[in-house]
């Protein structure tokens, strides 16, 4: 993912880390060690890094994006670029993340849906033993970290969206619609006013689907 001053870009690998890269020169400028990464993803403003981590206790952690002084760092005015770990919501198989247009709201894909803080958990699921993929709304809060028992633990914000195991969410340009991929072969659109109601199945593909973006004008999805 590139980051929206399209200075930097951020990979994440089977090597288990994510690395961050100026564009202009190709130098590593920061390294995270994260078990089985999946999708990193910014905020429009650029403040905000988010990434996925697959396994059991896996995550979708929350980072804030920051250029400190430091006279070794990478910049010529002697400043660096880092990321900060702020937040995290523990669940099975994070797969897929995405913020909202105006970096309010993160929407992630699991296979299950269970939050930790700590060793306090909060399950979401109906059963431990149910098959599915996930889709949840998670508000952002970049200023205190947490806070996922008072953001996240809603059923209003968790929706089973496919019978198998989920890939891929994406936001429409206005925010009002998600869209998520599954294992299920499913594209599935949600109307976050009528989240109460059932979503809009697209069907047609005999195999998993992988990724679904909304066009420009969020009248179209491919």
């Amino acid at each position: 993912a590139y980051h929206p001053t399209g200075d930097w870009l951020v990979s994440s690998s089977a090597d288990d880390t994510i690395r961050c890269w100026n564009v202009q020169d190709g130098r590593e400028i920061a390294c995270l060690a994260i078990r089985h990464p999946t999708v990193v993803s910014f905020s429009n403003d650029g403040r905000l890094m988010a990434s996925s981590q697959m396994g059991f206790r896996g995550s979708i952690a929350l980072y804030r994006c920051e250029i400190v002084d430091d006279p070794e760092g990478e910049f010529d005015d002697g400043r660096r670029f880092r990321l900060v770990q702020i937040d995290s919501l523990w669940a099975t198989n994070a797969s897929g993340n995405a913020f909202s247009p105006e970096g309010k709201t993160i929407v992630a894909a699991f296979n299950k849906w269970k939050t930790y803080i700590g060793n306090d958990e909060f399950g979401l699921s109906p059963s431990d033993d149910e098959v599915g993929g996930w889709v949840v709304l998670w508000p952002v809060n970049d200023q205190q970290s947490r806070s996922i028992g008072d953001k996240a633990n809603s059923q209003e914000n968790v929706w089973k969206a496919h019978t198998d195991g989920g890939n891929s969410v994406s936001f429409s340009p206005d925010g009002r619609f998600v869209a998520s991929t599954g294992k299920d072969g499913l594209v599935t659109v949600w109307d976050q006013l009528k989240c109460s109601s059932f979503p809009i199945e697209l069907r047609g593909h005999r195999g998993g689907t992988v990724d679904a973006v909304f066009s420009p004008d969020g009248m179209f999805i491919a």
